[in-house]
């Protein structure tokens, strides 16, 4: 229904309203507080019809998630109910999604950007002195860059100039770490320096300390996020979960190997694992798991769209609609009550 429908139904409402009024036989105290109802409920119609396009105009409605990942054929988009499309361009060990656009590194020396849709949107190049493997979006447009051989992170503002370069370790070691970092609040968490050491990087002093250990875990650990409060890890096949303040304790496993990537929905992880080409969705509170999306070409990573917004929203209008309906009902009572 388009704007001018919309126009001819409150012009209809309210030019049949008058009319009922007029027609009526009504002594002088109830037609005048007819008159009054009918004005009121008249006036909220007209402000509806007034308001809609405006509102129509700024407003849209939330979707659902949608996944990324890189593959040896290329960036794979994976939709909710697990059916994937294949983009033209590639990445290289890592993918992010920040906000509404996907940065991948087809280029050792920059980082190409694109929209959910595939679309090249912009480059944003890599200072010589940036050594890496892996990387993670920072707030603002800003990127961190781990090099897992100097164990170091390299930190670069959105039009890729360095503002700041950290060790994790006071020496480097050669274990050649998988390096995953998630943004939370104003702090970069990383995993990890090769001691099994969670890191915390002050986004304000780029000071780094070490906020867990988890050397309780008895393989490796990579891909990591966060939601509701907990941070989640990942082992070659196993899924760990912690708190700032609590032990790790281990909540699912998946019967491939190696997972790359994770991401948290609601009380949900998926994971991607490279061995199997596939991504796992695992229930976070029973820890099953099952095959969200498969014959993926070796995926690298995986991130997700949490937030993707498209169309109109039409709750507002629905929430006017029935205060009118209720206005009419309660005008209707106080009117019969009167004639009583």
């Amino acid at each position: 229904m388009d704007n001018r429908e919309i126009d001819k139904i409150c012009k209809k409402q309210v030019y049949a309203s008058a009319k009922v009024v007029t027609c009526m036989n009504l002594p002088r105290p109830e037609r005048d507080l007819l008159f009054a109802v009918v004005g009121v409920i008249a006036f909220s119609i007209v402000s509806f019809c007034l308001l809609q396009p405006v509102m129509a105009e700024g407003s849209s409605n939330q979707t659902l998630p949608q996944f990324f990942t890189s593959t040896n054929q290329g960036v794979v988009r994976v939709f909710e109910n697990g059916s994937t499309q294949l983009f033209s361009f590639r990445s290289g060990y890592s993918l992010e999604v920040y906000g509404d656009e996907i940065y991948v590194n087809q280029n050792y020396r920059r980082i190409s950007i694109y929209s959910l849709d595939g679309v090249y949107l912009r480059n944003i190049s890599i200072p010589s002195s940036v050594t890496y493997l892996t990387f993670a979006t920072l707030p603002n447009g800003g990127i961190a860059f781990f090099d897992n051989d100097e164990d170091k992170i390299f930190i670069v503002n959105s039009t890729g100039n360095l503002v700041a370069s950290v060790n994790m370790s006071d020496s480097p070691n050669d274990s050649l770490q998988n390096v995953d970092g998630v943004v939370v609040n104003n702090q970069l968490i990383v995993s990890e320096d090769g001691n099994s050491n969670v890191l915390r990087v002050d986004l304000t002093t780029y000071q780094v300390s070490v906020f867990k250990n988890l050397s309780e875990i008895p393989t490796w650990i990579g891909a990591i996020d966060y939601s509701n409060g907990y941070y989640y890890v990942c082992g070659p096949n196993s899924i760990y979960r912690f708190m700032e303040n609590t032990n790790s304790t281990k909540v699912a496993e998946v019967p491939d190997e190696n997972i790359v990537g994770i991401a948290v929905v609601d009380n949900y992880a998926y994971v991607a694992v490279n061995f199997g080409g596939k991504i796992y969705k695992v229930d976070l509170k029973s820890g099953a798991s099952s095959i969200f999306a498969s014959n993926l070409s070796y995926p690298e990573d995986l991130d997700v769209a949490r937030a993707i917004t498209t169309g109109e929203d039409y709750t507002a209008y629905y929430v006017i609609i029935a205060a009118l309906v209720v206005a009419a009902a309660v005008a209707t009572f106080v009117f019969l009550k009167r004639r009583r």
